[in-house]
C-alpha cells in the first residue's frame, strides 16, 4: 500500500519477497480506492497490511461504515507508522479486525531503515497514550537532553538510534550527514530530531518533533500535548493539529463532524493550564492531506480572528447583547473595540472568548492606568485576569478611584484600632481568598502540638485558659479582624479588651475533647474548616485533647500524654512568633495570667501603618534590576503528571517525600558551608538551583520563591505577627561552570537581597498575574530542640511531629531543609497533588538525594567536581535500563544473506509456486517474479549500463511493475530511488538531478510524466519483449559487485527544514531491520500483506521488499486504493489479509468506516495491524 516515495514500499515489496511471503500489488491509486482495496483483501486473503495512520483511519472508517469489516478477517498483522498512532485508531482497528490479529504501532525514520521500534496496541489499551514501544533486535538507542546527558525515566529527550539500521548518509550532502550521524562511544547514532521519553518498563513514548516545540509569551509549549488533550475531549474528534499563529495565538484544527468549539474549550479549560488553551478552534470535516496521506499544514485554512470576534458578538446579540451603561464602561468598550478591531462587544463578554490572551490583558491594564490614573496598589492586575469582562473591569476601576491612604510616618505607637493591613497580611488574605477559596481557611493554619511528658506534674486547664487570654490581651494581632472593604482594600480592626466577650472560650476558641484516639483527634482538628473567622478576629484556637484511656481524677487537670494543640492563623503569626508565644505562655501560666506589658507598646497594627510609609525607591530600583528581562509568566518545566487547571484553584492536597541525611553527609554538607563562608540556607539553595536545572531539561534562567524573616528593625524582634517576606530569588547559571562557582553566585545574590527584603512582593510582581516563580518554594530552617520544649510551672511539654498526611501544599513544589542542632539534616519535598502523583514526588526526592551524594560525598574533591551540566540525576537503576536500550541485542550475528537480492532469491527458490504478489486479478508466483526481476535486471546492466553504486529512479503507480522495478534495480547492483507520481514536476526534476540518475523507470500510467532528455524505460513493455525473453544470461548477475555495505535504496525525507534530504540505506540496514521485525513476530512468511504505504515513505519498502524477503504474500492496491475504503475492505476480504500497516490517521478513518458500515467481519483474518509515523493515541 505504501507509495514508492515512502520507504515502506521497499519493505512491502522487497521485504515480502526476501522472507518468502506473497506480495499483493494494488493497481495505481488502489490504496485510495477503498472499495477496490477491500476487495483485494478478500480476494487475496491478505494477512499483513502496513499503511500510515491517516490512510488506515480513513480505510477502516470506510470499512465500518459500509459494514465491510469481514474483508479484514484474514489479517494477522496490521502495521501502521509514519504518523501518530492515536488511541481512537487503536480502538477502531480492534473493533474491525479479528482478535487473532496483531495491531502494531511502529516507528522508524527512513534513515534507520523502515522500522526501529514496535508495540502491540493490545498491551496498552485503556491508557491515554500508546507508546512506540521497544527496539527491534539489533537496534540501540540513547535519549539525551540538550547537554548530551542521558535523561531519567519520564523526562523528555531527543532520540538517537544506533545499530543495524543506521543509514549510509545523505547522497551528495556530506555536511548534513555529519550533523545527522553522531558518534557515541565509537558508534554512529542517527539524530532523529524526535522527542521521546521512556517509562520504568523500557517502553518508548513519542512526544513530538524537537522543532515542533514553540514558545508563546515566554512559555515553552509542546503542541503535541495539546493535541493529545483534544483527542481525548470527545470520541467525535478523529484527528487534530495545533499550530502557533502570528506569535500570539494557538490555533487548533479539529477533524470532526459533530463537535463545537464550546465543548472543546470547556474540556481544555479543565485539563490544561490557561497558556496552553488555543485561542481558536477550527472544526473541519477533513484535515487536508498530502499525496502521502500525511497532514498538509500548508493547506490549513488561515484563522480569522475578526470573524471569531464577530461570531462572539453575534452570539451575544442573540442572548440579549449588553451595551455600556456608564462612562467608565463606555471608555473601556471603546478601548476593547480598538484593540480587537471591531464595532461592538458585549460588556458581559469574557476577553478570553473573543481571542484575548494574557499579553493583551497586560496591554489593556497599562492602557487603563494611562486613562484612569489609578495607582497599582489600588487595582492589581490579578483582578483584571480573574474577572475578564468590561463590566468587571469598570467596577474595579471605579472602586480604585475612591481609595484613601494613610500618611502617618512616625514609628511611635499610634494607639489606633483600625488601619490597612500589612503587605504580608494582604498577601496571605488574598491568596486564601483566591487560590484556596474552595478549601476553607485551614490552608494557612499553623498548628503547634505539644504532649505533656512529665509524670509528676499536671496542668490546670483554667490557668492555661487565663494565660492564653493574657497573651491575647498583650498581643493585639491575636484579636484582630481582617475585612475586605467594598473599595477593594483589606483592612484590619483590633477588638478592644473592654469589648471582649466575657466568655473567652466562646470568643476566641478553647475546646476540650475527650477521646480514645488521640492521633485521629489531632488530625481531624487540624483539618477543621471552622477553626478561624478572620472577619471576627478569631485567629487563635486552642484544643485540649485528653486521653480517655486514663482515669480523670480532676476535670481541671491535664496529665501525662494529654495533648495541647494551638491552631494559629498565618495572617497573625509566623515562624519567629513561635518562641515569643511560648515564652509569654510560660510566663503567664507561671504568674497565673499576670503578664506584664506596656499598654502603649508598639503593636502589629502600628507596624502595618509605618511599613507603608517607608521610602522604598532604592528597593524598587533593586528589584527592577534584579528581574530585568525575566518573564514572570514562564514556568519551570517540572516533570508533572498533569497540568494546573486554568481556573488556578488549588485543592491544597499534598504529597510529601522526606529523606534524612546520614551522619557523614550531614557533616560534609555543614563542613562545605563553613569552609566556603556560606550559610546552610545559601548552600541548600545552590543545590536546589542545580536540581531544578537538571530536572527542567536545562533551564538556565531560574527564579523561585524564597522566604525572609523580614524583622529588619529592633522594634519587631519581640512582636507576634506575620512579617515573613516571600521574595523572588533569580539566578542565571552557567551550565559549564562548577558547583563551587554557583555557590559563590548564590551567596552574593542572598547578601544583596538582605537590604531590600522589606519591599513587598505585591510591588515586585506589579501587574504580573500569578508569577510562576511563586509556585516553587525553598526554605531552610534550623531548630534548637532545647527551645522547642516548654515548661509550665514544672510540667514539661514536648513537641509532637505531624505525619506526612497532615501536610498541605501551598505551592506546586516546595523544598525544605530542616537542621536540628541536636541531630542531623532532613529535607522534604512537598508537592501539590493537583500536579504530582505520590510516586513522582518520591522519585524526585530520590533524584535530589542522589544529587546531594554526588556533591557532598566525603571523598569528593574540588578538582574532581564536574560542571553543572555533567552532574546527573539519573538513578543507578535507570542507568541499567538506559544501558539495555543502548546495547539492545548488540552481539547478534549478522544475517546469512547480506543483500536484498540474495535474500529474495533464496526465498524465491524455496517457494517457487507460492504467490508472491497480487494486484486485483493479477498475480505472480515467486518463481515468476524472480524470472521477471532477473531478466529486467539484465536489461538494466546490458543495455543501459547500470552498475553498482548507480542510483536508478522509478516513478510508477502502485502495480506489479513497481515490485518488479524495485527488485530489479537492486539485483542489478544499483540503488533504488522512488519518485512519487503525485509530486510536482519541478520537485521530480530536482530529485533526479540530485541523485545523478541517468535513467528513469516508468510504466503505462507515468510514461508521459517526463519530457526531458533522460532515458525512460517502460517496465511493462520491457519485460514482455521477445528479445528479453530469449536473452537471459544469469551469469552476468553473479558478477554484480555488491555487499552488505552497498546502498540498497535512496529515499528523500519529507524535508521539514525545507530542503529534502536523500537518506541512503545499506543492504545490511534493510536486511537486519526486516529480520528484527520478523523475529519479534510482526511479520512472517505466513502473512498476506496489503501494501498501503505511499512510495514517498520508507514504509512502502517494508511492505514490499520486507514481505518478499520473509516469504509472505504481498497484495498491492490500485493507485489511491488505500483511500477508497470500500475497495480496501474488499481487498482485505478477498485476499484474506493478515497484516496491515499504515499511519494512525488513515487507520482511524478506515476502521471508523468499517465499524460504521458494520463490516468488521471483513477484518477477521487480520492478525497484525501496525501503525507509526504519528501519535498512536488511545481513543
Amino acid at each position: 500500500m505504501a507509495r514508492c516515495s515512502f520507504d515502506a514500499h521497499v519493505e512491502d515489496i522487497v521485504g515480502t519477497l526476501i522472507v518468502g511471503g506473497t506480495l499483493v500489488m494494488l493497481h495505481p491509486h488502489g490504496h485510495m480506492d477503498f472499495e477496490y482495496l477491500s476487495q483485494a483483501l478478500v480476494n487475496h486473503q491478505i494477512s499483513y497490511m502496513h499503511s500510515v495512520p491517516t490512510l488506515l483511519t480513513a480505510f477502516l472508517t470506510y470499512m465500518k461504515e459500509n459494514s465491510s469489516v469481514d474483508a479484514l478477517k484474514t489479517l494477522r498483522s496490521l502495521c501502521s507508522g509514519g504518523e501518530t498512532f492515536s488511541s481512537p485508531l487503536a480502538e477502531l482497528a480492534m473493533s474491525c479486525v479479528e482478535q487473532t490479529c496483531q495491531i502494531w504501532n511502529v516507528y522508524g525514520p527512513a534513515e534507520t531503515t523502515v522500522i526501529t521500534t514496535y508495540h502491540s496496541a493490545f498491551r496498552t489499551m485503556g491508557t491515554k497514550t500508546i507508546p512506540i514501544g521497544r527496539l527491534l533486535p539489533g537496534y540501540r538507542c540513547v535519549i539525551l537532553d540538550d547537554f548530551s546527558q542521558p535523561v531519567f525515566i519520564g523526562q523528555e529527550g531527543e532520540l538517537f538510534v544506533g545499530g543495524v539500521g543506521v543509514f549510509a548518509g545523505y547522497l551528495g550532502r556530506n555536511e548534513l550527514t555529519k550533523k545527522a550521524l553522531v558518534d557515541i562511544d565509537g558508534e554512529h547514532f542517527y539524530r532523529t530530531g524526535d522527542l521521546v521519553r521512556f517509562d520504568s518498563h523500557g517502553l518508548l513514548y513519542y512526544v513530538g518533533r524537537k522543532d515542533h516545540q514553540v514558545k508563546l509569551h515566554g512559555q515553552r509549549i509542546e503542541l503535541g500535548e495539546i493535541e493529545r488533550c483534544l483527542l481525548q475531549a470527545s470520541s467525535n474528534v478523529s484527528r487534530c493539529v495545533v499550530v502557533k499563529y502570528d506569535d500570539d495565538h494557538l490555533v487548533a484544527y479539529i477533524q470532526s463532524n459533530n463537535i463545537n468549539e464550546k465543548q472543546l474549550r470547556q474540556y481544555c479549560q479543565s485539563h490544561l493550564p490557561s497558556f496552553m488553551i488555543p485561542s481558536m478552534f477550527i472544526v473541519l470535516e477533513q484535515l487536508p492531506l498530502n499525496a502521502n496521506g500525511k497532514l498538509d499544514r500548508k493547506r490549513l485554512p488561515t484563522p480569522n480572528f475578526t470573524a471569531l470576534l464577530s461570531c462572539s458578538v453575534s452570539t451575544n446579540n442573540q442572548n440579549h447583547y449588553i451595551q455600556p451603561s456608564n462612562e467608565i464602561e463606555t471608555s473601556i468598550h471603546k478601548l476593547w473595540c480598538e484593540i480587537f478591531q471591531c464595532k461592538q462587544i458585549s460588556t458581559t463578554d469574557s476577553i478570553f472568548t473573543i481571542g484575548g490572551h494574557s499579553l493583551i490583558l497586560i496591554q489593556i491594564y497599562h492602557r487603563y492606568k494611562s486613562i484612569f490614573k489609578f495607582h497599582i496598589h489600588n487595582l492589581n492586575i490579578a483582578q483584571i485576569f480573574q474577572y475578564p469582562t468590561i463590566q468587571d473591569h469598570a467596577r474595579f476601576i471605579e472602586q480604585s478611584l475612591d481609595i484613601e491612604q494613610w500618611h502617618e510616618k512616625s514609628w511611635l505607637p499610634l494607639n489606633i484600632s483600625q488601619g490597612q493591613v500589612s503587605f504580608a497580611q494582604e498577601r496571605i488574605f488574598l491568596d486564601e481568598q483566591i487560590r484556596f477559596a474552595s478549601n476553607g481557611n485551614q490552608m494557612y493554619n499553623i498548628p503547634l502540638v505539644y504532649r505533656i511528658s512529665s509524670s509528676g506534674k499536671s496542668l490546670s486547664i483554667l490557668r492555661l485558659q487565663r494565660a492564653l487570654q493574657a497573651i491575647v490581651m498583650k498581643h493585639s494581632i491575636l484579636r484582630t479582624a481582617l475585612l475586605l472593604h467594598t473599595n477593594g482594600i483589606v483592612m484590619q480592626s483590633v477588638t478592644e479588651i473592654d469589648s471582649l466577650d466575657i466568655n473567652y472560650q466562646e470568643s476566641f476558641g478553647f475546646t476540650i475533647l475527650d477521646t480514645n484516639d488521640v492521633e485521629s483527634a489531632i488530625y481531624e482538628t487540624i483539618r477543621r474548616s471552622d477553626l478561624f473567622d478572620l472577619t471576627k478576629g478569631r485567629v487563635l484556637h486552642c484544643y485540649i485533647i485528653r486521653d480517655c484511656s486514663s482515669s480523670l481524677e480532676n476535670e481541671d487537670l491535664l496529665m501525662k500524654n494529654d495533648i495541647i494543640l494551638f491552631n494559629i492563623h498565618h495572617s497573625a503569626f509566623d515562624g519567629a512568633s513561635t518562641s515569643i508565644f511560648l515564652r509569654d505562655l510560660s510566663l503567664a501560666y507561671n504568674l497565673d495570667a499576670q503578664l506584664p506589658f506596656d499598654i502603649n507598646m508598639l503593636q502589629y497594627i502600628d507596624y502595618s501603618v509605618h511599613e507603608r510609609q517607608l521610602d522604598m525607591m532604592k528597593s524598587r530600583d533593586f528589584w527592577n534590576a534584579q528581574l530585568d528581562g525575566y518573564d514572570m509568566e514562564s514556568r519551570l518545566l517540572l516533570p508533572v503528571d498533569r497540568h494546573r487547571l486554568s481556573n488556578n484553584q488549588r485543592s491544597g492536597r499534598a504529597s510529601v517525600a522526606e529523606i534524612s541525611f546520614d551522619q557523614h553527609l550531614s557533616h560534609s554538607f555543614l563542613t562545605y558551608a563553613s569552609s566556603h563562608n556560606v550559610t546552610p540556607f545559601q548552600l541548600g539553595l545552590a543545590v536546589f538551583y542545580t536540581f531544578l536545572f537538571k530536572v527542567s531539561n536545562g533551564q538556565q534562567d531560574l527564579c523561585i520563591a524564597g522566604v525572609n524573616a523580614n524583622r529588619y528593625r529592633i522594634e519587631l524582634q519581640d512582636m507576634i505577627g506575620m512579617f515573613v517576606a516571600t521574595l523572588p530569588y533569580r539566578i542565571q547559571l552557567d551550565p559549564t561552570s562548577s558547583f563551587e562557582k554557583l555557590v559563590e553566585q548564590v551567596r552574593d545574590l542572598c547578601l544583596s537581597i538582605l537590604d531590600h527584603s522589606h519591599y513587598p512582593l505585591q510591588q515586585i510582581i506589579g501587574s504580573h498575574h500569578s508569577p510562576a516563580f511563586l509556585e516553587t518554594m525553598f526554605d531552610f530552617i534550623t531548630i534548637d530542640s532545647d527551645i522547642e520544649h516548654v515548661e509550665l510551672d514544672g510540667a514539661m511539654l514536648e513537641p509532637v511531629s505531624l505525619e506526612k498526611g497532615d501536610f498541605v501544599a501551598k505551592f506546586d513544589l516546595m523544598l525544605m531543609f530542616v537542621h536540628k542542632l541536636s541531630g542531623g539534616i532532613t529535607f522534604s519535598l512537598t508537592c501539590s497533588q493537583d500536579l504530582f502523583d505520590e510516586t513522582t514526588v518520591q522519585l524526585l526526592a530520590e533524584r535530589f538525594s542522589y544529587l546531594l551524594d554526588q556533591l557532598f560525598e566525603p571523598n569528593q574533591t574540588l578538582a574532581k567536581q564536574p560542571s553543572l551540566h555533567q552532574l546527573s540525576i539519573v538513578l543507578p537503576q535507570e542507568h541499567v535500563l538506559i544501558h539495555t536500550l543502548k546495547t539492545n541485542d548488540i552481539n547478534r550475528s549478522l544475517a546469512i544473506f547480506n543483500t536484498v537480492p540474495q535474500s529474495f532469491s533464496q526465498v524465491a527458490f524455496s517457494h517457487l509456486q507460492k504467490v508472491s504478489v497480487e494486484l486485483d486479478e493479477q498475480a505472480l508466483t515467486y518463481g515468476e517474479l524472480l524470472f521477471y526481476v532477473q531478466q529486467f535486471a539484465l536489461l538494466l546492466i546490458n543495455v543501459y549500463g547500470v552498475k553498482e553504486g548507480d542510483v536508478v529512479c522509478q516513478c510508477v503507480e502502485r502495480s506489479l511493475s513497481m515490485v518488479i522495478g524495485i527488485m530489479s534495480i537492486q539485483m542489478a547492483g544499483a540503488s533504488y530511488c522512488p519518485l512519487s507520481p503525485r509530486d510536482p514536476l519541478q520537485r521530480l526534476y530536482s530529485l533526479i538531478e540530485e541523485t545523478h540518475s541517468h535513467i528513469i523507470l516508468v510504466h503505462q500510467l507515468t510514461q508521459n510524466k517526463f519530457q526531458f532528455n533522460i532515458p525512460m524505460i517502460d517496465i511493462d513493455t520491457a519485460i514482455n519483449t521477445e528479445k528479453m525473453l530469449n536473452d537471459i544470461d544469469l551469469s552476468r548477475l553473479t558478477n554484480v559487485a555488491m555487499d552488505r555495505d552497498s546502498i540498497a535504496y535512496v529515499l528523500f525525507t519529507s524535508g521539514s527544514t525545507g530542503t529534502p534530504k536523500a537518506a541512503q540505506i545499506r543492504h545490511q540496514n534493510f536486511i537486519e531491520a526486516i529480520r528484527s521485525i520478523s523475529e519479534v513476530g510482526i511479520l512472517s512468511e505466513e502473512d498476506t500483506v496489503v501494501q498501503m504505504t505511499p512510495c514517498s515513505f520508507d514504509g512502502h519498502l517494508e511492505d514490499i521488499v520486507g514481505t518478499l524477503i520473509v516469504g509472505g504474500t504481498l497484495v498491492m492496491l490500485c493507485p489511491h486504493g488505500h483511500m477508497d475504503f470500500e475497495y480496501l475492505s474488499n481487498v482485505l476480504m478477498v485476499h484474506h489479509i493478515t497484516y496491515m500497516d499504515s499511519v494512525p490517521t488513515l487507520l482511524a478513518a478506515f476502521f471508523s468506516y468499517v465499524k460504521g458500515n458494520s463490516n468488521i467481519d471483513l477484518l477477521r483474518t487480520l492478525q497484525t495491524v501496525c501503525s507509526g509515523g504519528r501519535f498512536f493515541d488511545i481513543p
